[in-house]
């Protein structure tokens, strides 16, 4: 008779690395009554400390709270409440932002992990509309990781972002 078996385990597994926990939230997530995000950042924070308790303390998180569901532009007086909050309880936040250099600034006297400015409208590939406000960000902003995160549609854009001095780029692979 054939008996099936699973081989003893030789290697220990290796622990992958933390991932952030990606969570966007935006018109689109909150009742009709409330279309003007009034509680973006109460919603964003309230979110991410149950995935937290569901993820066993994860704590890397990337934080969005968007304005509209068209542009999908962050809500930056939402977006700096959230994020304020959440450093203040342990998050390690990579924010999702404007390329505003002052907002940028605003989020690392906070205490954010990584600033992620846009390039252009999230999904809209049309490349760096503003080159001198994220080379104005990327000379103010000298202790955190830049992450160009949106609008990135080619290759040449992803140099020119990086030519301009930014730590990384995310691009959509979708």
């Amino acid at each position: 008779p054939v008996r099936a078996s699973r081989p003893p385990l030789r290697y220990p597994l290796r622990q992958p690395r933390p991932r952030p926990l990606i969570v966007t939230l935006g018109a689109g997530d909150l009742p009709a009554r409330d279309q003007q995000l009034n509680h973006a950042a109460a919603d964003a924070v309230r979110t991410l400390r149950l995935a937290r308790e569901l993820l066993d303390g994860h704590s890397l998180v990337k934080l969005e709270v968007l304005g509209d569901t068209e542009t999908l532009f962050p809500n930056m007086p939402e977006t700096l409440a959230a994020a304020k909050t959440l450093v203040a309880e342990g998050f390690q936040v990579m924010v999702y932002c404007s390329d505003d250099p002052l907002m940028c600034k605003r989020l690392e006297e906070l205490g954010c992990a990584a600033i992620m400015p846009l390039a252009a409208p999230i999904g809209s590939g049309l490349g760096i509309q503003n080159p001198v406000n994220l080379r104005i960000l990327l000379e103010e902003i000298q202790d955190l990781p830049v992450i160009v995160d949106a609008g990135v549609g080619t290759a040449s854009d992803a140099a020119i972002v990086m030519e301009l001095g930014a730590d990384g780029v995310l691009m959509n692979t979708g």
